[in-house]
This record gives C-alpha cells, sequence and structure tokens, in this order.
C-alpha cells in the first residue's frame, strides 16, 4: 500500500472497506478520515453513516476481494482501480441489546485514488453500475 503504483492504490482502496468496518465497530472515524477525500462524497455519506448509527457489528466483517484491476490515468492524475468486494452476514446489535443480521453483500468497486505526500486519498467511488469520469 506505501507503493506509488497500480497495486498500492488497489491495497489503499481495499483498505477503505477495513476502515469503514472498524469505524462501523468502534464508532471511531479519525483512521478513517485521511483516506476517505473531503471531495468524495460517498466517502463522505459512509462516515456520517457511522457517526449516526445505533447499530454496532459484533464482530469484524470479513471482506473478500476478487478481479482487482487498474491503471492510471494521466488526464485525472489519478489511479482508477476496480474490484469486487463480498462478505457474509454479520450480526449486529443497537447500545439496548437488540439484535438483528446484516445482510451477506457483493458488489463492484469503482475507485478513484491518488497519492498526496505518502498518503493515498480516495477522491471518488462508483458502486456497481456507477460511471467514474476516467473509468478502467
Amino acid at each position: 500500500m506505501s507503493e506509488d503504483s497500480v497495486a498500492g492504490a488497489i491495497a489503499a482502496g481495499q483498505y477503505l472497506f477495513t476502515l469503514l468496518d472498524y469505524a462501523t465497530i468502534t464508532g471511531d472515524i479519525a483512521p478513517l478520515s485521511p483516506l476517505a477525500g473531503e471531495q468524495c462524497d460517498w466517502c463522505q455519506h459512509q462516515i456520517a453513516k457511522r457517526e449516526e448509527t445505533d447499530f454496532r457489528p459484533r464482530q469484524a466483517t470479513v471482506f473478500s476481494f476478487s478481479d482487482a484491476r487498474g491503471r492510471w490515468n494521466d488526464p485525472i492524475a489519478a489511479y482508477t482501480v476496480q474490484f469486487s468486494v463480498s462478505h457474509p452476514p454479520n450480526p449486529v446489535m443497537n447500545r439496548k441489546g437488540a439484535e438483528k443480521t446484516d445482510r451477506a453483500e457483493e458488489f463492484f468497486v469503482t475507485m478513484r485514488i491518488f497519492r498526496s505526500g505518502s498518503n493515498w486519498i480516495v477522491d471518488a467511488v462508483g458502486m456497481n453500475d456507477d460511471i467514474l469520469d476516467g473509468g478502467v
């Protein structure tokens, strides 16, 4: 992830999901904020959801990633990466002890991501059929 390359961009994009899960479990968005760019509407929406939710998973989500690919996109000076993400159902509980099970999901992600100094920043996220400018 520390390498300024397609592989580093893919790793950083996938790491975003680990940080989203951490923020969901703990309510702590601080580690997520540097990677989730302020201009990334999807990222900011996800952060807001984690700050507002009453339901917290009882265990970390096990994400599986596949079909990763990407390329440098010179006109926009960023990497465009794509990968599939899936996870099994995950039990969640609210502060009052009410429990429900989050459903299993599988989706396809397209991200625009760039390096600023030693940090990766996600600039935009498209889910499933969403198209980003400068797609892969």
